[in-house]
């Protein structure tokens, strides 16, 4: 008798296992292969509830093999289906392998797939779907969504965008022309990608029509739906994010003008290393910007407010040190960028930074760069590299690193918007790089990265096209360094710090005029590298300056 207990017992513990353990439990459940209009099927599964339906769908693309992601059941259970399906050649979805090359709209030279058309149309088709679709997802998964939406789909109500590039060329693979080593080599080993995607991009150095099939800010009238786009402030696709949201602002269909928002957190792509820790409210979402809130407004069409929630979020940053300094608060605005006071601090060849242009005589500032032993990347907005707000002092003492500063601040000064440094420099040699960053300075010494950018020296001039450098010949360097919200406290100190390299960030340039370095055939050599700063030569850091306290 106890033996019969006992095996009961064991029968209801596994039950109960199996259950606890069933994210879809209660739910309706299949696997299957879903055909595209070449015949190729890719792996997907469909969850939605017990019935007969139909029900609004939320559709999810990924190369991660995420289909057993126990995720899908919070829609189920607020009444959607959900489609979630590995993109094209990856896991048991068949197909070639090759980087989002299927999932845009139809470029001949990649391949002409429109796989996440395919996939809705073929969705809407299903009896269990009531012909509504949403999307969300981050990264990767944001890029898919870029993708669907440049194929101009029907049928599409809302898409939330969670840190992801809106250009594959100038927020995934380069910056200002340079090859964005980490991110690149590191994604494609850690996502298990084969051969061909690296090729793919490194055959195309600069922006050509292949790059422009990755870019969805050329195809934005697409768009006539609500769309949130949420990025970081270290986040590596910071930049990608605001400037999806600014160009369906500018170029998307009346509705996704009138409903999108943005929304910018204090976070990076994955988890932050960095020197201080973030406060909570400041990592997450603002009160009220959730994925479900808005997919059930626009989606279900249910009147829940979120339509009324302020256009653009911002998590405006302080000294991370003290809880009752101005800054660390989300401020609201109605567009972004909000308004602001562009404020020139210019470099002097004392190491200082003022807002009064050089003098008409001052000399320049020279320093030699080695590309094999450039300057190590320490945090910053990476993908693969420990990421975050590090200190730089460490590598703030090489010799190959400029330093110019403003400071210690009498009083707040906060900062909002797009950085850019305006350099005009010179080589000895016909191509190089100059990079250039931008540091909070506290009290106590540490240099608190907030972001950073690169140019190189053959795009200066724009990114689809190279021009070698005459040696000895000064121009003019346009250094982006994406974007920031900050507020320097007092006593604090503005620092920029200027070079030729980041890496692996970036891929050191071996200074012999190759366009990608990794596949440069040519020893590198050192360059010496001079910044000019006088009258005729005004190398400066443009700041947006903004009122300390309210919304804009």
């Amino acid at each position: 008798m106890a033996s019969a207990f006992v095996v009961r017992f064991f029968c209801l513990a596994l039950l109960l296992a199996f259950l606890t353990g069933c994210p879809y439990c209660g739910m309706s459940y299949d696997r299957l292969m879903v055909p595209m209009s070449d015949g190729v099927r890719l792996d997907s599964v469909i969850i939605h509830p017990k019935g007969e339906g139909p029900w609004p769908t939320i559709l999810f693309r990924t190369p991660y093999d995420e289909l057993g992601s126990s995720d899908y059941a919070r829609w189920v259970e607020r009444g959607y289906a959900v489609l979630a399906q590995n993109t094209r050649g990856r896991y048991a979805s068949e197909g070639d392998d090759l980087a989002f090359a299927a999932d845009g709209w139809g470029l001949p030279e990649l391949g002409g797939h429109r796989d996440g058309v395919d996939t809705l149309e073929w969705a809407v088709a299903q009896p269990w779907c009531n012909g509504r679709i949403g999307t969300y997802g981050m990264s990767a998964c944001g890029i898919t969504q870029n993708l669907l939406a440049g194929a101009a789909p029907g049928h599409l109500y809302a898409q939330w965008i969670d840190r992801a590039p809106s250009s594959m060329y100038d927020h995934a693979v380069f910056h200002g022309g340079a090859f964005r080593q980490e991110q690149v080599l590191g994604w494609l080993q850690l996502a298990a990608f084969g051969s061909s995607s690296l090729e793919m991009f490194s055959a195309h150095p600069y922006y050509d029509e292949v790059w422009s099939a990755f870019d969805i800010t050329e195809r934005q009238g697409h768009r006539n739906y609500p769309v949130v786009v949420r990025a970081g402030w270290y986040d590596t696709f910071l930049q990608g994010s605001i400037d999806n949201f600014t160009s369906i602002r500018d170029e998307g269909g009346p509705v996704a003008q009138r409903e999108s928002k943005l929304i910018i957190s204090l976070c990076s792509h994955t988890i932050n290393t960095g020197a201080i820790s973030w406060p909570d409210e400041g990592v997450g979402l603002p009160p009220g910007y959730s994925e479900e809130r808005f997919q059930d407004r626009y989606v279900q069409g249910l009147k829940n407010g979120f339509d009324e929630l302020p256009r653009v979020a911002y998590y405006l940053m302080g000294d991370l040190t003290r809880g009752d300094g101005p800054g660390n608060e989300w401020r609201y605005a109605d567009d972004w960028p909000v308004p602001a006071m562009a404020a020139y601090f210019y470099f002097h060849n004392d190491g200082q930074l003022r807002t009064t242009p050089p003098p008409p005589d001052a000399s320049p500032v020279s320093y030699l760069y080695d590309p094999t032993d450039p300057v190590p990347t320490v945090g910053g907005a990476n993908l693969v590299l420990m990421s975050g707000n590090h200190d730089q002092r460490n590598i703030e003492t090489r010799p190959d690193v400029l330093l110019f500063e403003y400071g210690p601040l009498d009083e707040p000064l906060a900062v909002a918007g797009r950085i850019w440094v305006t350099l005009y420099a010179s080589s000895d040699r016909v191509d190089t790089d100059f990079t250039a960053k931008l540091t909070d300075v506290y009290p106590d010494g540490q240099s608190i990265l907030l972001c950073d950018g690169i140019v190189k020296g053959r795009c200066r001039n724009g990114t689809d096209h190279g021009e070698i450098m005459a040696p000895g010949t000064v121009y003019r360097f346009p250094i982006d360094l994406t974007s920031t919200a900050i507020v320097f406290d007092t006593g604090h100190r503005i620092r920029v710090a200027v070079s030729s390299s980041n890496a692996p960030r970036f891929a050191p340039n071996p200074n012999t005029g190759a366009a990608l370095s990794p596949y440069d055939p040519l020893e590198p050599v050192v360059a010496t590298n001079t910044i000019w700063m006088n009258e005729s030569n005004p190398s400066a850091i443009v700041l947006p300056l903004v009122p300390l306290d309210g919304n804009t």
